[in-house]
């Protein structure tokens, strides 16, 4: 559960459909965007900003592109 009902929908909606694929890239990529302050995390989710610093790498960009479609 996140501070942010937005953040909760976003990625519970993923999960759903994806828990059981995840690889363990995605797992990683997953564990470093929740440990995010919850309006960083939302402007990632809705693409109002970029990945940048520590999290601009292809896991990260990945994942994100597929929450961003869930």
């Amino acid at each position: 559960r996140r501070g942010l009902l937005e953040n909760d929908i976003l990625v519970s909606r993923y999960l759903d459909r994806h828990e059981r694929d995840l690889s363990v890239e995605e797992v990683v990529a997953l564990e470093v965007l929740l440990e995010l302050p919850d309006n960083e995390l939302l402007d990632l989710l809705l693409a109002r900003k970029d990945p940048g610093g520590d999290l601009d790498n292809n896991a990260v960009r990945a994942l994100l592109s597929r929450l961003r479609k869930a």
